[in-house]
């Protein structure tokens, strides 16, 4: 049976499963584009990237200690990857449900809140490089990378870093490893 307009009609049972279609694809729209194979969520600012920091300190620090080391036993071990090998998707199921020693978050966080924990967590190395050298001069701004700071062929090691911030002396003592970190968290800022 058509309407005045000559369309069919949706049924009072698929205008529900409609209506949540529509919903989810305003979401995806409004999350914005994703590339392949990134892994995280862009903060846009350091006050975003701050505000996932205290959700992290506030809700998993406990266990996973402030700087990825962790506090309870049988806790992954931030700080040298443990766990950050797998997909944003395994590790977000793993938050919202609980995984081995690990409660489910998922009356606590919001989905939202879950992504940027994740992501402060895939950065939280590079946060203490910057923390230590350089908030005192870029507070309230996070540097942008530019060409030059691209270390993307310099090996992953202990061997001694590029220039990063022209015109300090930041660099002077700071590793590839270190450099790779630093770069990786102010990606997430701007990517």
């Amino acid at each position: 049976m058509r309407n005045r307009r000559g369309n069919m009609p949706i049924s009072r049972r698929a205008a529900p499963t409609v209506a949540w279609g529509v919903f989810i694809f305003l979401l995806a729209l409004a999350a914005g584009p994703v590339q392949a194979g990134q892994q995280g969520i862009s903060f846009g600012t350091l006050e975003r990237l701050h505000s996932a920091k205290m959700l992290y300190q506030d809700n998993c620090a406990a266990c996973h200690g402030y700087d990825g080391v962790p506090l309870l036993p049988g806790a992954a071990n931030f700080s040298l990857g443990e766990k950050l090998d797998k997909t944003d998707g395994e590790l977000l199921q793993i938050i919202n449900l609980g995984g081995e020693e690990m409660p489910p978050w998922e009356d606590i966080l919001t989905d939202l809140e879950q992504q940027e924990v994740l992501s402060y967590v895939r950065v939280l190395s590079g946060d203490q490089i910057y923390e230590a050298r350089c908030q005192s001069c870029h507070e309230t701004e996070a540097p942008r990378i530019s060409g030059a700071a691209d270390q993307s062929d310099a090996p992953a090691d202990e061997s001694p870093a590029g220039e990063f911030c022209s015109g300090s002396d930041v660099e002077t003592d700071m590793t590839n490893l270190q450099f790779a970190d630093i770069v990786k968290f102010l990606s997430q800022i701007y990517n």
